[in-house]
């Protein structure tokens, strides 16, 4: 386990004070990223390079949509983490086009948005409406700008030319035929759409006439026939394209698995559903696709159980050389593409009783990582009741089932009226862990987390625990010092334990309430810590409340704490991402992504 220093004089985190770029950061998932916020971000970075790059770094991570299958990083280990804001990435691009035209055509030049992103993001052809509305939600088509279409248009024409396959399909499955008119069955189309559609056919007149295409102009519609041809080589893959033209049914079995496992995530969901649940005459439509995705998912399950098994023998230190070897070759096969899924959609699919457990695991098992014990404490106070507690309980089972140690893995806390803590630590363990000797902890019949049971299972043990230990009443973090102060006195060598423990993880709705305000309450924590335990922990403070994102935090200018205010892939982020450990503060996830080797080319390419 890697060792954390306490105590460090100095904060030299380099991108301190830089405000706007926090509430940048803060507001990544949001529909749409203000240009005012970008302008006034670059206003803060424009004149040093290290914090353009950082900047930079920062756009594309809001976009990225990492574990690509043609990730040009693939051959080496990379971070993870991206945020993958499709919606969100359309307005930088266009911000990134408008403002800072050089910089926008050396990224596209290097191919990095497709890298990072999507192609679908440079094309920008879907109009979104508000759901069950025909309102158009207003993002303006950066298409619109005819020297756009001309750049893009020899863009394309350099990828269709050159030998990268993979980019040659993304161009095949996104730059779909324009059309002027509305479709068969179809609702009339929106002004909106119509005017993206013109702007489509000029750039695919631009890209027809570079690359030497036939097509004829009708009233109604352009016949990009040249275009057309071209792209029926590259898209006979796609699952839409096979399922409507019926040749799904012709792939034998070796040729469907091999198509499954270079599925992205999302479209193998669609895959899933029209397997297992499309019927004719009450019986399976697909019979024998059906049997062999259950046979795939059923072994991918195997083999993430081995993989579990192995990972577990290396961290007791009882594997041996071949059970090492043999993990190389398990985790490969037990590996299935997480792509653009995220925290949301993960959580989303869990209440909702639809979790694919296999994309789960995969992500669980390779995703996340916390290199450092974690002392995991959850706010159960009245204010937390319903939403806020049940998203609290799945942060804390990703948090437990990922400690490095057997007795962190086995280690809660709540806190409201009064701290406490409960644990299932073998007393029999190797290590030294005065929580199993405290009066201050209850010893409880069951252990949190079984390193050979998946994730899933995991989480429903500790979400039923959890949901009978809740109690309400008011938020008093100042309990969880008192408790442990409680412990210390009682037990000299309790504070050696503490120390094994460098992060708290604290997640609460955020409403503190033993000073007068959840800043004081804060400090007051840290210092009190400071002042009895000899060293101030490394607080890692997750809100999950129900209330609207500020992009100013009560917490700036506080060292020794991250406050991750009710964001989702913030959160993914610090578990997926947290190594920065000599920079605690609110504004170290900004020099996370600056160090990660994840944006390399883009710090690279930076101007």
């Amino acid at each position: 386990m890697t060792h954390i220093e306490f105590n460090k004089k100095s904060n030299n985190n380099p991108f301190k004070g830089l405000t706007n770029c926090l509430s940048l950061y803060r507001s990544s998932n949001a529909f749409t990223i203000p240009s005012s916020l970008l302008d006034k971000c670059w206003e803060e970075v424009k004149d040093d390079k290290q914090k353009r790059q950082m900047f930079f770094s920062l756009l594309f991570s809001i976009g990225d949509i990492t574990n690509r299958q043609h990730n040009i990083f693939k051959k080496q280990p990379k971070d993870t983490g991206g945020i993958a804001n499709r919606e969100g990435f359309t307005s930088i691009v266009k911000w990134l086009y408008n403002n800072h035209k050089q910089q926008f055509l050396t990224f596209l030049n290097k191919d990095l948005f497709t890298e990072y992103n999507c192609l679908d993001t440079l094309l920008n052809n879907r109009i979104k409406t508000i759901k069950n509305t025909r309102s158009v939600i207003p993002i303006e088509s950066i298409l619109k700008d005819p020297i756009y279409r001309n750049e893009l248009a020899h863009y394309l024409y350099k990828i269709i030319r050159s030998k990268n396959t993979f980019n040659k399909q993304l161009v095949a499955k996104f730059l779909t035929l324009p059309r002027l008119s509305k479709r068969s069955k179809h609702n009339k189309m929106l002004p909106d759409t119509k005017v993206n559609m013109k702007y489509k056919i000029d750039l695919l007149s631009t890209l027809s006439d570079l690359l030497g295409w036939n097509y004829v102009v009708n009233k109604n519609y352009v016949n990009f026939k040249g275009y057309r041809k071209w792209r029926k080589t590259y898209n006979q893959q796609l699952e839409s394209v096979l399922f409507s033209t019926k040749k799904i049914n012709s792939l034998d079995k070796q040729t469907f698995l091999e198509w499954l496992n270079s599925l992205p995530a999302l479209a193998r969901l669609r895959v899933k559903n029209r397997l297992l649940y499309s019927t004719e005459n009450e019986k399976p439509k697909y019979p024998d696709l059906k049997k062999w995705y259950e046979e795939w998912e059923s072994f991918k399950e195997q083999k993430q159980s081995e993989q579990r098994i192995l990972e577990e023998k290396i961290r007791q230190n009882l594997a041996t050389d071949e059970d090492k070897e043999k993990l190389k070759k398990i985790t490969k096969e037990a590996k299935v593409n997480t792509g653009a899924v995220n925290f949301a959609t993960l959580y989303s699919e869990i209440l909702s009783n639809s979790v694919d457990k296999v994309k789960l695991e995969s992500f669980i098992q390779n995703k996340v990582n916390l290199p450092y014990n974690s002392l995991v404490i959850i706010d159960d106070s009245g204010s937390m009741y319903g939403a806020p507690f049940n998203f609290a309980t799945f942060i804390a089972s990703v948090c437990l089932y990922k400690n490095p140690d057997d007795d962190a893995r086995n280690l809660l806390g709540f806190f409201d009226n009064e701290a406490r803590w409960y644990t299932n630590i073998d007393r029999k363990s190797k290590t030294i862990n005065r929580f199993v000797t405290s009066k201050c902890t209850k010893i409880t019949p069951i252990s949190f987390v079984n390193p050979n049971k998946s994730f899933y299972d995991n989480y429903q043990t500790i979400k039923e625990f959890c949901n009978a230990s809740y109690q309400g009443g008011c938020t008093n973090i100042s309990s969880v010092f008192e408790s442990l102060k409680k412990a210390c006195d009682n037990d000299y060598q309790m504070l050696d334990t503490l120390k094994s423990y460098p992060i708290w993880t604290i997640i609460s709705d955020g409403d503190i309430n033993n000073m007068p305000t959840a800043r004081e309450s804060m400090l007051d924590l840290l210092n009190k810590c400071e002042t009895y335990f000899g060293f101030k922990p490394f607080i890692v403070l997750i809100e999950v409340n129900k209330y609207p994102l500020n992009t100013y935090s009560k917490f700036d200018d506080i060292e020794n704490l991250i406050h991750i205010s009710n964001n989702v892939t913030q959160i993914e982020q610090f578990l997926t991402n947290i190594k920065d450990m000599d920079t605690i503060d609110n504004y170290s996830p900004l020099l996370s992504i600056f160090r990660s080797n994840r944006y390399e080319l883009i710090r690279a390419n930076t101007l």
